[in-house]
């Protein structure tokens, strides 16, 4: 049986009074958790310095006579009697303590997944522009080559097409004019001869100095020139 608080009082003092008040029912629900481990650590000590009291003293009682063993005998059994008190209290305290961990572990359970599910939305969440950037190099890498297939195919039909029409008489922009004589020759034409009254040479610098009228202009500044010529010598 539990002791009460009137016969607690007759044993404890008054430090050990409170705590044994703060161990019943209503007092313990105010207690916090760390104050309650607090309490926890004060009783254990208590428990354990009044139990290894009582056999300090039980062992005490059994050497002495027997004319003084009654009074040794009775301090013995209200030191065992404080031990039971405070191992009472020891033990409402800890199932207390217990229980308001166990609460709080429970709270910190239904909190976790909830920062979980958080973090792995704001992870998941930049996922799926990755997806579209690799789906649109995907589209790209795809169309490249059907552009370069296309492309070649074009050229070939380009380069079919102007070896088809290679034999026949179109000229391109860089072919020598009909009129030059290279031109000429390319085409097949006789090659022109140059006239005989006239030196080829000079034809290339000046043709108009073989005209009839360059002619006389040479010849009539010829003579000046020599008349010039022959009053110098004179004088």
């Amino acid at each position: 049986m539990a002791y009460t608080l009137t016969q607690a009082r007759g044993l404890l003092t008054a430090a050990e009074l409170s705590l044994f008040d703060q161990s019943r029912a209503a007092p313990i629900k105010d207690l916090t958790l760390a104050r309650l481990r607090g309490k926890v650590t004060r009783a254990r000590a208590l428990r354990d310095k009044y139990r290894d009291l009582y056999r300090r003293q039980t062992v005490a009682t059994r050497g002495t006579p027997a004319s003084k063993r009654s009074a040794v005998g009775g301090d013995n059994e209200r030191t065992g009697r404080k031990a039971e008190v405070f191992a009472e209290v020891l033990g409402r305290f800890e199932d207390r303590l217990t229980l308001l961990e166990g609460r709080a572990e429970r709270e910190a359970g239904k909190v976790a997944p909830a920062k979980k599910t958080a973090r792995s939305k704001a992870v998941t969440a930049p996922k799926a522009p990755a997806k579209k950037a690799v789906a649109k190099k995907v589209v790209a890498t795809k169309a490249k080559p059907v552009r370069l297939k296309t492309a070649v195919r074009k050229a070939l039909k380009l380069k079919q097409a102007a070896v088809g029409h290679g034999s026949s008489d179109t000229r391109s922009a860089k072919a020598p004019a009909a009129q030059s004589p290279l031109g000429a020759a390319a085409a097949g034409a006789p090659q022109q001869t140059a006239p005989l009254d006239i030196p080829a040479r000079a034809a290339r610098r000046n043709p108009l100095k073989e005209s009839a009228a360059g002619i006389a202009l040479h010849a009539h500044a010829g003579s000046q020139t020599r008349r010039a010529q022959g009053k110098r010598d004179s004088r």
